[in-house]
């Protein structure tokens, strides 16, 4: 079922964790497609053109440039117009998404149309020093977002009382596309644009499922720690 995903990608000067990303990809032989936005400069764009290059071969890559000015809301905005299969998951250049789990979303939702999106389990880990290979020295999990409620305003008002992830799950590409439609907005409220308008579109346009599988792996990084 992999040809019926597209991974959402948007990056910004960090390289490294793009060739890290594209590498696990092609290592666990992920077959679906994998569209990228980049507003780097500089080395790193010159970096991620090289690994593109490198590696398209292997991978089916959706590989778009765009302006530096723009926020990584907008960068998902401008991706979610080159997706064509049904389905369509953001991931950050830096975090891992488990392609089998992938599938079993898929499948549930095929079978269950009154779910907007669905995700396995999620965990965060850290490594030592906060690098990008290294031993990982915690591992925690990770919340995401799940809404069972028949209405979506009971999913809505239960969504504000506690807000958890829901870009990582795997929705349906015309929900991704809504979810970051209006994200040129709002582009100087970072919170609304990243997460309380995204995810509340997610909740209000169906139900969000939690699988008994491991689907997501996110990498605490020392920017998280900063005030």
């Amino acid at each position: 079922l992999f040809f019926m995903i597209t991974l959402v990608l948007p990056t910004k000067n960090r390289w490294k964790s793009l060739n890290r990303a594209l590498c696990y990809y092609r290592d666990v032989y992920f077959e679906g497609t994998i569209c990228i936005g980049d507003s780097s400069n500089g080395q790193d764009l010159v970096q991620n053109r090289k690994t593109v290059k490198r590696l398209k071969g292997k991978l089916n890559i959706i590989y778009r440039e765009y302006s530096d000015a723009i926020n990584e809301p907008q960068c998902t905005q401008q991706l979610t117009k080159q997706v064509n299969t049904p389905y369509a998951v953001f991931v950050a250049d830096d975090d891992f998404l488990v392609p089998s789990s992938l599938d079993k979303c898929i499948l549930f939702l095929e079978k269950n149309p009154e779910y907007s999106s669905a995700h396995g389990l999620g965990v965060k880990i850290q490594t030592k020093d906060d690098k990008l290979h290294g031993k990982i020295i915690s591992c925690k999990k990770r919340p995401q977002e799940i809404k069972e409620e028949e209405t979506a305003s009971q999913r809505f008002l239960k969504f504000m009382e506690h807000a958890d992830d829901v870009q990582y799950s795997v929705h349906r590409a015309q929900t991704l596309s809504l979810m970051y439609k209006n994200a040129h907005i709002y582009q100087n409220d970072k919170v609304f644009s990243c997460d309380l308008q995204p995810y509340g579109i997610s909740v209000i346009s169906g139900k969000i499922k939690e699988l008994d599988c491991l689907s997501l792996v996110r990498q605490k990084r020392w920017f998280e720690n900063r005030v």
